[in-house]
């Protein structure tokens, strides 16, 4: 056994040994003192930088599609593959797109969705800008309806409402430098 296989046996040793709690019972050592809460995140976020893929690996190839490609390989002709710790692994096809930029009409559409995409967000812009200020908004806007009484179009004025803001209130967690 070389020093390569020795290292991949012990990750395999310790990953197959580590048993991770459930969520409720996180939660209940928690609520029950046995671990602080900002302590569980800390010792979550090392674990999730230690699992956290590189974007690339040495092949210069995207870490997932990397090991996608060595599972495919492993699972050979086999559709489905089932692994010694009772997860099944099945051959799948997944992310399928769909290229329209050939169909000038698909092209036509694009081009008005990306004006009606730049035009709401300047309006978003200003709507937030106005909202901010005392006084608030105090614009109006007509549009054009259809009155389904009388099945004519009738001009509507309008009042803008400012943007209704919402928030949670959260935390931010960041690694403090020793």
């Amino acid at each position: 056994m070389n020093l390569n296989e020795e290292k991949n046996t012990e990750i395999l040793d310790v990953m197959k040994s580590f048993k991770l709690p459930s969520h409720a019972e996180i939660i209940e050592d928690i609520e029950n003192g046995n671990i602080k809460a900002t302590e569980f995140l800390a010792l979550a976020g090392i674990i999730e930088n230690a699992l956290n893929p590189p974007k690339t690996t040495p092949n210069g190839k995207k870490f997932h599609d990397e090991l996608r490609e060595l599972v495919l390989d492993e699972m050979g002709e086999n559709k489905q593959l089932v692994t010694e710790h009772g997860y099944t692994f099945e051959k799948a096809e997944v992310g399928t797109k769909y290229d329209f930029t050939k169909n000038p009409l698909w092209g036509q559409l694009k081009g008005k969705e990306q004006i009606a995409a730049n035009e709401r967000k300047a309006f978003e812009k200003k709507m937030k800008a106005a909202s901010d200020k005392i006084g608030g908004i105090r614009e109006t806007y007509v549009v054009e309806e259809l009155n389904e009484e009388t099945g004519e179009l009738e001009m509507n004025e309008y009042r803008l409402l400012p943007p209704m803001k919402t928030s949670t209130l959260s935390y931010k967690k960041t690694k403090t430098k020793k």
